[in-house]
């Protein structure tokens, strides 16, 4: 009986890994009211912390170095990829590189202007060019915003599942795998 609160990022959704374990809850305590609040990694830890959220967030891990009093568990593995416009001249390569992203505006799912996991992640080459940066706090805001144009957006590759009109994905050839949690 009762509610839980559980924060979550969408590519764990697009993973499965969240929605296989809301299943095994549901089956297991049907009565639980189960909340769920779409939010970025770092935005979920602050979350657990404060009370906000009932002690569990599932999060792809880029780069959350700030974990040591919480309890983090690997369940999924994952790659980031490139979404961009279809006419982008970034989309007639099989890849992208993190060199390739260096003068580019960039898109990241973001909690807030000091959350750069993604950024960090992907080295400090990203960094000089802080300004041509569009943090969005949900997944859909970062490939809308990839579909006008605005810039290409660095996604985790289960983001691929999502198909939408001007849209079209790349593999990030140099990023380092990221883990979900």
């Amino acid at each position: 009986m009762g509610a839980v609160r559980i924060g979550f990022s969408g590519v764990t959704v697009l993973q499965g890994v969240l929605t296989a374990d809301l299943h095994r809850v549901h089956r297991a305590h049907p009565r639980v009211e189960l909340n769920l609040v779409e939010l970025a990694p770092a935005a979920q830890l602050q979350g657990v912390r404060e009370g906000a959220l009932d002690d569990i967030g599932y999060s792809l891990d880029l780069g959350l170095d700030h974990t040591g009093d919480l309890v983090v568990t690997c369940r999924a593995r994952t790659t980031l990829s490139i979404a961009m416009r279809p006419d982008h001249e970034l989309a007639t390569g099989a890849s992208v590189t993190v060199a390739d992203l260096v003068d580019r505006n960039l898109i990241v799912f973001a909690s807030r202007e000091d959350d750069e996991t993604v950024l960090t992640r992907l080295g400090p080459g990203l960094h000089a060019h802080r300004s041509r940066v569009h943090l969005v706090s949900g997944t859909l805001g970062v490939l809308a915003l990839a579909s006008a144009g605005v810039g290409v957006a660095i996604v985790p590759t289960a983001t691929e599942r999502i198909t939408l009109p001007d849209i079209t994905y790349r593999p990030c050839a140099t990023a380092p795998r990221g883990r979900t949690w």
